[in-house]
């Protein structure tokens, strides 16, 4: 038939504990959240960024562009120690050939 009364007030209880574990899981995210926010905000005075250092300089780059035209990609990120997508999201690309009929 149904469930006892004993039944319920177990199930009633794991969802209250299962509730309880949730709401401080949250909460905890929500203080390193506001941690990390605090700390970035101290940091940007002091003049530091966030993030990566770029993978090539702009006098880099520009060797790079230069190269393209008489060497392959595989050479060239070889040469500078990154890979051949890095030089395509710099738009260093191997040279398009033109053919006019």
């Amino acid at each position: 038939m149904g469930k006892s009364i004993d039944e319920l007030e177990k199930e009633i209880e794991t969802a209250r504990r299962n509730f309880i574990a949730w709401k401080r899981h949250f909460e905890k995210l929500s203080r390193d959240r506001q941690q990390l926010e605090e700390e970035r905000a101290r940091s940007k005075p002091r003049g530091r960024k966030g993030g990566r250092k770029p993978a090539l300089t702009p006098e880099q780059i520009e060797q790079a562009k230069e190269l393209v035209y008489s060497h392959s990609l595989e050479k060239i990120a070889h040469k500078f120690k990154v890979s051949v997508r890095t030089l395509e999201r710099y738009n260093i690309r191997a040279p398009q050939s033109v053919c006019n009929l």
